[in-house]
């Protein structure tokens, strides 16, 4: 099976950019970053790109944990835990595997379903 040429051109378009922020050879502000990128910065101890995708996706991940648990204090110690992971494990996130909030959101929800299992029992 041939690859089309305007796969590879992006794959290797998204190679380039990756490797160019590495470097620090890219000066784009953090909200024009990929999800994919900030993992890869914050995997690298880059606090900024922690803080934008905190700012992009917070308020999904706290929706998620409030829906599951139906506790606020909670869901916002869900929050706080899912975001904590991200910085510890980033380096763990596989973008070939699939989009990062499918990694980001699925910590969430199994952190959501533990927290609300515990306090059940």
């Amino acid at each position: 099976m041939d690859i089309p040429e305007a796969y590879t051109m992006a794959v290797d378009t998204y190679t380039l950019f990756r490797v160019s922020v590495a470097l620090g050879l890219t000066k784009l502000p953090y909200k024009q970053w990929s999800d994919e990128i900030l993992a890869d910065r914050i995997a690298r101890g880059d606090v900024g790109a922690l803080e934008t995708l905190y700012d992009r996706h917070a308020a999904m991940i706290l929706g998620i944990a409030l829906k599951i648990t139906d506790d606020r204090a909670l869901a916002e110690d869900i929050l706080q835990e899912t975001f904590w992971r991200v910085w510890q494990r980033a380096g763990t996130y596989q973008p070939e595997r699939g989009a990062f909030t499918s990694w980001l959101f699925r910590m969430a929800r199994r952190l959501a379903m533990d927290a609300d299992r515990q306090q059940r029992s």
